[in-house]
């Protein structure tokens, strides 16, 4: 019981991390996300980069999981409209 809970609560933990940004070229940008997926955060995060790189737009492309992880990487496009 005691195990459960806490593997519970690490879960939930997990779901609060940030999304990283690890990689960005001024045309795709690849966010990493924990085990909770793609999010409107990590959706925000690329948007945010695009616009910085003067690409407005952020166009989801693909995710993929990260070997030996329970991460996903989410790769985004920046598109110019």
């Amino acid at each position: 019981m005691k195990r459960t809970l806490l593997a519970a609560a690490a879960l939930s933990l997990s779901a609060c991390v940030p999304p990283a940004v690890t990689a960005f070229n001024g045309d795709s940008v690849t966010v990493k996300t924990t085990a909770s997926g793609r999010s409107v955060y990590s959706d925000a995060e690329a948007q945010k980069l695009c616009q910085r790189s003067g690409k407005p737009v952020a166009e989801f492309l693909s995710s993929k999981p990260v070997p030996g992880t329970y991460d996903q990487e989410h790769l985004y496009a920046c598109l110019q409209v």
